[in-house]
């Protein structure tokens, strides 16, 4: 099983792969920046955006303030930004004096740089505390198409070889939230760009990497008929057990600090309002780091559970297989009662 692992693991950390798909959309959303801001009475302040090239922006704006809790956003070209600051009339869009949360979108039509204003100019003594989420929706790059298409259509491929099953979809696509998700019915799985692209943002490789395995494990499990495929701690477990079985295991470590930085209390909050099978983040953050302290007999129990469904020749090159989370011994037991 190493091999096939081996090939998703190089598409994450190999930077001329870093961005690649078996199926891919034409257009990719993802967050560009985020942070909180603050802007003097009668001031304004801004951030520059990372982007260079035409995109569709989405602005979601949170103003902290109990009272007085109204600002002024707007996305500025370069030059608009120096008529804007200048009290010039300018070609800056946005929305003015909107109160606590809200939102505007927009076509960022030339190429940057661009910039995201808040304005309090209009206030002459409130401070003004706020958080923002900027998203881009841009055409997809050829290359990355190419890469992920290629890349994950190999994986597939070898996942089905190794387990004589049918192939399966990779897909990359915008979903309008940070998730990834498996289809009961036919294993292909969904990786949202809005999570793919903040974890590549974020140098994230050891979440993505879980991500992916975790999503893998819904799959495999369900497409060999084993129980538990729908078991979200049973798959963080195998999303464990493949990061061992591709020597990557300290990849666990960003994903258990992921999962900790999620946990909020509006986590809490949702739990109580709808049906929702992940536990806490926290809950699966702890139980990873467990794992982590001991993991033999979660290798092993995987092994075991695995080895019987692979085909002869995924069997005889874990003979050969010098991985020590892999059992050679088991798998020459299992090709002589074959025999």
């Amino acid at each position: 099983m190493r091999l096939n692992l081996f090939i998703l693991i190089s598409l994450l950390i190999c930077p001329s792969l870093a961005f690649a798909e078996g199926k891919v959309a034409d257009y990719m959303r993802f967050k560009i920046d985020e942070g909180p801001i603050e802007v003097k009475a009668g001031n304004i302040a801004w951030r520059a955006l990372p982007l260079k090239e035409p995109a569709h922006l989405e602005v979601f704006v949170d103003v902290a303030n109990a009272t007085f809790d109204d600002l002024s956003v707007f996305v500025c070209n370069e030059r608009d930004l120096s008529l804007l600051r200048a009290n010039a009339r300018s070609s800056c869009w946005g929305v003015n004096r909107q109160k606590s949360s809200f939102s505007f979108s927009g076509k960022a039509a030339g190429n940057g740089p661009y910039y995201l204003v808040f304005s309090n100019t209009f206030s002459m003594i409130v401070k003004k505390k706020a958080s923002y989420a900027v998203f881009a929706t841009v055409p997809t790059p050829w290359n990355l198409a190419h890469n992920f298409e290629e890349g994950m259509s190999a994986l597939s491929s070898e996942i089905s070889k190794n387990f004589d099953l049918d192939e399966f979809d990779i897909v990359l696509e915008p979903c309008g939230t940070e998730n990834a998700f498996s289809i009961k019915s036919s294993g292909n799985i969904t990786v949202c760009s809005e999570l793919f692209f903040e974890l590549v943002r974020t140098e994230n490789t050891g979440t993505l990497a879980a991500v992916v395995f975790h999503e893998l494990g819904h799959s495999l499990l369900n497409k060999l008929g084993l129980p538990n495929w729908d078991n979200e701690e049973a798959v963080d477990e195998f999303a464990l057990y493949s990061l061992y079985q591709a020597n990557k295991q300290e990849f666990a470590i960003q994903w258990i600090e992921w999962n900790e930085a999620r946990f909020r209390q509006s986590e809490l909050t949702q739990r109580l309002h709808s049906d929702v099978r992940h536990p806490l983040s926290i809950q699966r953050a702890r139980n990873i780091r467990r794992l982590l302290k001991s993991p033999n007999e979660m290798i092993n129990r995987w092994n075991n559970l695995l080895y019987p469904h692979m085909t002869d020749s995924a069997l005889i090159a874990i003979t050969r297989d010098e991985n020590p989370n892999s059992d050679g011994q088991l798998a020459e037991a299992i090709l002589a009662r074959r025999e």
